[in-house]
């Protein structure tokens, strides 16, 4: 999954940097048409004026579609570096108990001051993953890390 994930920011990084060079050639060709206005304005005629100044709107739409390519490049790059979360089924998959044990060992290792992980832990080994004779020795056994009774 870390593979694909990978490639996905790449083609992300990819499109992004095609998105913004292409607005940077759209910005140039804003300022050649904006100042290719002001010399027809300049030059007093009205018709390359009007011509020049079509150019300048053209310009100013084409750099508006360019900008928001950006921000949808941009955006598409953010959720391509998201975390990304698989559901795992421990129940089913080959050493699930010991893939749990880990988890949680990780769990407690993030947040040592949870105080409901032990808890959890601790009702989860008595009553789902202990035979009955085990679950009586750990009533017992009042110093048993797993006891009830402590």
């Amino acid at each position: 999954m870390a593979a694909a994930q990978a490639r996905d920011v790449e083609h992300a990084s990819e499109r992004l940097a095609q998105a913004e060079a292409a607005g940077a050639q759209t910005r140039a060709a804003l300022a050649l048409a904006e100042r290719a206005e002001a010399t027809a304005l300049q030059a007093e005629g009205l018709d390359l004026y009007c011509a020049a100044h079509e150019n300048v709107c053209a310009a100013e739409g084409e750099l508006q579609r360019s900008d928001d390519e950006v921000a949808e490049a941009t955006a598409s790059l953010e959720l391509a570096k998201a975390p990304r979360n698989h559901p795992v089924n421990l129940a089913f998959s080959p050493r699930g108990s010991t893939t749990l044990s880990q988890l949680v060992d990780t769990w407690q290792e993030a947040e040592p001051y949870n105080h409901t992980l032990p808890d959890d832990v601790r009702w989860s080994v008595v009553g789902v993953l202990c035979h009955p004779l085990f679950v009586r020795s750990f009533v017992r056994c009042p110093r048993a890390p797993w006891s009830l009774t402590g």
